[in-house]
């Protein structure tokens, strides 16, 4: 079997958590599967990161000092590492890094602003640090594996600093250097997050960038699974400080996913999906701290079941009754809404994930009197995919989210 395990920032940010999950590599690479890595930063310091580099314009101190602490952050982590040899020689490249990024902090004093083709590579460091480190718990544990940039592993992009794009070749590219490296039954660990563009500049891919890294990769190289390591044991049913039944999704379809990332799933990004949409590659969401648990399973197919429910809050509902107004944006003001006999209601939405309510009229029935017996006004229903969304007064949101979760997911 071939797995493309990627590890988010909370799943390794201290040394137990490293060392647990090289041993879960480890293990499946003594079970004769090839596991490829791809590796966040540690939790915290892309932020931490990016307020060194907006501090080093008026105040370097100030920023060396953050520099600092990632510095030591890191090498606390190589507590887990024994073979003295290893650790002496990932101290200094631990040191050497961070005297590289202090000098690109330097450059930015009296700058007006930060660079975004600089602040990308700033950023670059966390998942640069994150992959050397992990890949010697690999050593450590006796499994040869090698650490990649992400352009050493063919993550080749387009200028788009902040949000940059891969360019069209870069399946092939991706197979072309990482294929060679696993035949010779190595493990690689690829930074996640960042590539370089085709004018050698380091780029970050944006938001969920990690996740969008493990994609690609498992999308070049057609492996059997993509997993996803946190530090929870999957996506769940709601938001468990919310809704106080919520449990464990067990299983989602792509579609379904993608709606709950849509509607603010936080351990998942709906690029995650684009690169292999179409190839069918399952996805596992599991938990570091408990790595027997199922977790989350998502698959290519549909299902006919609700999901999980979902909150936005603060959204508002706007209703257009005249039949000549089409170009203006959303962002026009209160007044010409107004004149244009417009009526804006500040609401919460309820999504109510993998079942359209409008193909269950005995499930739209059932929640309306039951939401309307206690006292909610249902301002309007309507479906998006495999979804329903009620859009009800704010303040009512969490008891709503509490009323639906038992009528449609309950304890099944």
């Amino acid at each position: 079997m071939r797995i493309v395990m990627k590890f988010g920032g909370s799943s390794i940010d201290n040394s137990r958590k490293m060392l647990s999950a090289a041993k879960i590599v480890a293990d499946r690479v003594k079970s004769n599967d090839s596991v490829i890595v791809v590796i966040s930063a540690l939790a915290g310091v892309t932020d931490n990161l990016i307020s060194a580099a907006q501090l080093s314009i008026k105040d370097i101190d100030s920023a060396r000092k953050i520099i600092d602490n990632i510095m030591l952050k890191h090498l606390s982590i190589l507590n887990g590492i024994s073979n003295q040899a290893l650790r002496s020689l990932l101290e200094d490249n631990i040191e050497s890094s961070i005297h590289e990024l202090n000098n690109i902090l330097n450059e930015l004093v009296n700058m007006t602003n930060v660079p975004m083709d600089i602040l990308d590579s700033i950023m670059s460091f966390g998942e640069r640090l994150s992959a050397q480190i992990f890949s010697n718990y690999l050593l450590e544990l006796g499994i040869s594996s090698k650490a990649l940039n992400g352009w050493d592993a063919g993550i080749i992009t387009d200028e788009n600093y902040g949000n940059a794009h891969p360019i069209s070749s870069v399946n092939k590219l991706i197979r072309e250097r990482i294929e060679p490296i696993v035949n010779l039954g190595m493990v690689p660990v690829i930074t996640g997050f960042i590539g370089l563009s085709i004018n050698g500049k380091i780029t970050t891919l944006g938001r969920g960038g990690s996740d969008y890294t493990a994609s690609l990769v498992a999308s070049s190289l057609m492996v059997d699974e993509l997993w996803l390591w946190t530090d929870v044991n999957g996506l769940m049913t709601a938001d468990p400080k919310i809704v106080s039944k919520a449990k464990p999704i067990k299983h989602l379809s792509y579609n379904e996913a993608i709606e709950l990332c849509f509607f603010g799933a936080k351990k998942l990004h709906y690029k995650t999906f684009e690169p292999i949409i179409d190839l069918g590659i399952p996805i596992r969401i599991k938990n570091i701290l408990d790595p027997d648990s199922e977790g989350t399973l998502i698959v290519k197919s549909n299902s006919s079941s609700v999901r999980a429910i979902c909150i936005l809050k603060g959204s508002t509902m706007i209703t257009i009754r005249s039949a000549d107004f089409y170009h203006k944006h959303l962002g026009i003001t209160a007044s010409i809404l107004n004149e244009r006999n417009i009526k804006y209601d500040d609401v919460s939405m309820i999504a109510v994930i993998g079942i359209n309510f409008l193909q269950h009229p005995e499930t739209i029935q059932q929640v309306t009197k039951l939401l309307k017996s206690q006292g909610v006004n249902i301002q309007a229903i309507f479906s998006l995919g495999n979804s329903t969304i009620l859009a009800v007064g704010d303040g009512f949101e969490e008891r709503v989210a509490n009323l639906v979760h038992d009528i449609v997911i309950g304890d099944n």
